[in-house]
């Protein structure tokens, strides 16, 4: 009789006979029809000898118990937080890593790109004086913007606290700090200043004028005595902006480039003993070499410096609220627009008076000043002291302007000119709104303003003068004729 005994080998069940035969068999109670499969998923053993072992097993579902121990469970190369399973749990939401170039939350941005990322050690220079690089952006401890509070330039130390190569006053960010008011002038302007700014370095920038990367040359200068100062660079190599600062740290109170290839002028109302700081610039990054900066004072006051003193201070032959300079002077304008009565004494009450115009008592009243059908020189005025309400194609945003209502005399081509002391611009809108119809800043002689109109016989026009950027501002002449060129 042969005899067979039963053992299991990896889950499988063998029968061994006298014969020496091996035969599978299916383990003791289990039907020869029923499938063998992995019936036990964690014990290490391949239980239906497919040669695969619990998890990856398809036999087996198995899932990430735990989304947070760095342990593949179900085997499925993806640990944690990047296994599907986990994509519930909190701490699996949104960029989850900061450092694993992968887009987890699926918004576009990756690591410390993403917002999600900006406290994240990683994400930024958390140690500003350990000369690493912590957040990999390629920026090292004070040349980090995260480190600028801790970096800021202590400008009494002697260190170079915000590691730019420059120390105390000679750093631009202690130029309005006490003591360093005068730190970037590089010299003394009396009545002529010779140099050259081709090894100087831009460090006022092109707020007004000019464009961004022209090397600049400060000087300091001292009114001799009152009056009305033209600065102007005349004999220059480059094509100059001039710029005014009271102090090296504050913004230019005064700009111009008039758009020569050199020269640049610019006049200034000084009382004795007025301390300013002069700039040389070039255009932009291409303009550099010798420059010629003259100072010379040209009459007792650039402005009427007081409008009510019966006094004609800057002797252009009127005074007071006759002159120009005093159109915006609290006795010489309409300072009430509510109270029926003409405050200035210019012979117009409240709404009629263009003083009021762009008020919430006068909205519909948006004109400085009514020509009617006037010809020839129709008006000289100033855009000084007023407002920007006005924009356009032309030129930019924030300066000054003045606004007049005009009527055709009769049908027929009309053509309009801008002389002005400034950079002006013309525009022609079509109605309060602001809506620009047309505009110039070089058409007529000399490249002022020039417009040519179409129009009917009592058809009206709104002409604003403006500047071209909002340093510019001053006397303006306008004149309209008939006929167009």
């Amino acid at each position: 009789m042969k005899r067979l005994w039963f053992m299991m080998v990896s889950g499988v069940w063998f029968a061994c006979s006298d014969g020496g035969d091996n035969v599978s068999v299916r383990p003791p109670g289990e039907d020869s029809a029923t499938p063998r499969v992995e019936r036990d998923c964690d014990d290490g053993l391949d239980g239906d000898g497919d040669g695969l072992v619990d998890c990856r097993d398809p036999d087996c579902v198995c899932e990430e118990d735990d989304c947070a121990d760095g342990v593949d469970e179900d085997l499925d190369g993806q640990v944690d937080c990047y296994d599907e399973d986990c994509a519930r749990e909190p701490h699996c939401q949104g960029e989850f890593s900061c450092d694993d170039g992968i887009d987890n939350d699926g918004d576009g941005l990756t690591d410390c790109v993403d917002a999600a990322c900006a406290r994240d050690p990683g994400c930024f220079e958390s140690d500003c004086a350990d000369g690493i690089d912590n957040d990999g952006d390629g920026l090292t401890d004070c040349a980090s913007l995260e480190c600028a509070a801790e970096c800021a330039e202590d400008c009494l130390d002697g260190v170079d606290n915000d590691a730019d190569g420059l120390i105390d006053c000679a750093d631009a960010d202690c130029w309005s700090s006490t003591g360093c008011e005068r730190a970037c002038v590089e010299g003394t302007l009396r009545e002529v200043a010779l140099g050259d700014t081709s090894t100087a370095s831009d460090d006022f920038g092109a707020v007004g004028c000019g464009d961004e990367g022209g090397r600049d040359v400060a000087l300091a200068w001292t009114a001799p005595r009152d009056g009305c100062y033209r600065f102007d660079t005349r004999g220059s190599t480059f094509d100059t902006v001039l710029r005014v600062h009271e102090s090296c740290g504050l913004p230019a109170v005064g700009c111009v480039d008039d758009g020569t290839v050199a020269a640049a002028s610019l006049t200034w109302d000084a009382l004795t003993g007025d301390q300013l700081i002069v700039v040389v610039d070039g255009y932009d990054a291409l303009d550099d070499g010798a420059f010629k900066l003259s100072v010379e004072r040209t009459k007792a006051a650039c402005h009427e410096r007081a409008c009510d003193d019966g006094f004609d201070d800057d002797l252009d032959g009127v005074r007071d609220c006759d002159d120009l300079d005093c159109d915006r002077a609290a006795n010489c304008v309409e300072a009430n627009c509510y109270n029926a009565f003409d405050d200035d004494g210019d012979g117009l009450v409240d709404c009629d008076d263009g003083d009021c115009a762009h008020t919430a008592r006068c909205p519909d009243r948006c004109d400085d000043a009514d020509l009617d059908d006037a010809l020839g020189l129709v008006v000289t005025a100033k855009t000084t002291g007023w407002t920007d309400h006005v924009e356009g194609a032309c030129g930019d945003a924030g300066a000054e302007d003045r606004t007049f209502q005009w009527r055709a005399p009769a049908d027929g081509c009309y053509t309009l000119d801008v002389q002005a002391d400034f950079d002006a611009v013309l525009r022609i809108l079509s109605d309060c709104s602001g809506s620009e119809d047309v505009c110039d800043d070089d058409g007529g002689p000399g490249q002022a303003p020039r417009l040519s109109l179409e129009m009917r016989r009592g058809e009206s026009a709104l002409i604003v003068v403006d500047g071209a950027s909002p340093f510019e501002a001053g006397t303006f002449s306008l004149a309209i004729s008939e006929g167009c060129p």
